[in-house]
């Protein structure tokens, strides 16, 4: 990947008030050179962002959850 290296995603599911809360993230490093490491500065988060959210989204089209 051009704007981050290696990266660890995951989620968690804990019960709430009656319902199902989730959690999703993405952890990740910067690549070691130099033009990843730029674009992984300018866009690095909006790329994780966007992962997340798209994570989210999906889980809850499949699940009939709503999001918060």
């Amino acid at each position: 990947m051009l704007m981050i290296g290696p990266y660890r995603m995951g989620f968690e599911l804990a019960p709430r008030e009656g319902k199902t809360r989730l959690r999703v993230w993405i952890d990740y490093n910067l690549p070691s050179g130099f033009p990843g490491r730029w674009l992984g500065r300018l866009l690095g988060t909006v790329y994780a962002d966007w992962c997340v959210t798209r994570m989210v989204k999906d889980s809850a089209s499949a699940a009939s959850f709503k999001t918060v």
